[in-house]
């Protein structure tokens, strides 16, 4: 585990992160992350400040955490085919796209976890079906947990063990230059366009046109949105084994098999902290299930939500 003064040093580089240091380095277009897609607000919180987009209508919340380098803006066909009548709120996590971290965020779960409970509080949602994808999952699980009147069922893509997602955070930062500190922040700055580049390269199955998520992506960059992935990276994955809870609420396992970055990462192996959850295996798609295949993500949703909608 990390000591404390391991911690400390984690805590105190974060700072680059978050304001004001932070738009020295990027400075957020708030008039175009606001203005070109309907349904997009900025939600002031105790902890951070976030970019959300809601739709749908007036009946069960579907709360998206997402998953970057994806933003807002990659939901529009998911939008599409998701229930009508659902409200469907998306949300990008503090040191992602343009939400920002508070002075006190220390980009660790529990904040993470804290956040979106602020969040979902302030929008007045209880009984949510939460979707996480990723490291995400570990996020809506602590949720789950902590909160079990705001989660009424969880949707979790390309989510493994801890164990294997921690091989994998090594794998796809082999010479640990995202996990060291300061280092880490500064790479992440300065190549963040060339990280999503790589990203998707690596995410996406082989020869998917990339453009369509690339594009989106290296626009809300252009426009100073934030990849905070060096203080995410420090704050999870430089430490031991976390102790997460086994949560009893529904859930959907969602497996990409064409997800090169996790080709060795065991598909549904999270689901011994979800013993009512069933798994579904899309095996044409990569890291991004729900964007993808949206019209598959929403069946698969639909038979989750089937008993209350």
């Amino acid at each position: 585990m990390k000591n404390h003064g391991e911690s400390a040093v984690v805590a105190l580089v974060s700072r680059l992160d978050r304001e004001p240091i932070a738009s020295l380095l990027v400075r957020p277009d708030w008039a175009w992350a606001l203005g070109h897609r309907p349904g997009v607000a900025r939600v002031e919180l105790s902890c951070a400040t976030l970019r959300v987009r809601t739709a749908g209508g007036t009946g069960h919340p579907i709360v998206f955490l997402i998953d970057p380098p994806n933003t807002v803006e990659h939901y529009d066909a998911l939008i599409q085919v998701l229930p009508q009548r659902a409200r469907v709120v998306f949300v990008e996590l503090p040191g992602f796209g343009f939400s920002t971290p508070g002075p006190s965020f220390d980009f660790g779960i529990q904040a993470y976890t804290l956040a979106i409970e602020e969040l979902l509080r302030a929008l007045e949602l209880e009984a949510c079906t939460v979707v996480g994808s990723c490291v995400w999952a570990y996020t809506a699980l602590t949720l789950a947990a902590h909160a079990p009147d705001l989660v009424q069922s969880l949707v979790l893509t390309q989510s493994p063990c801890w164990a294997d997602e921690l091989r994998w955070s090594r794998r796809i930062d082999r010479h640990g230059i995202v996990r060291c500190p300061i280092v880490g922040q500064l790479a992440m700055y300065a190549g963040r366009s060339r990280a999503a580049r790589r990203w998707y390269r690596n995410a996406l199955p082989p020869g998917v046109e990339q453009r369509p998520y690339l594009e989106p992506a290296l626009a809300a960059l252009d426009h100073g949105s934030r990849f905070a992935l060096g203080s995410l990276c420090q704050a999870w994955f430089r430490g031991g084994l976390p102790n997460f809870a086994s949560v009893p609420q529904s859930a959907r396992l969602i497996w990409g098999n064409a997800d090169r970055s996790h080709r060795r990462s065991r598909a549904h192996s999270l689901r011994e902290l979800l013993p009512n959850a069933e798994c579904v295996t899309f095996e044409t798609c990569g890291h991004f299930p729900e964007i993808e295949a949206p019209q598959r993500f929403s069946e698969v949703l639909g038979s989750l939500l089937a008993p209350i909608m």
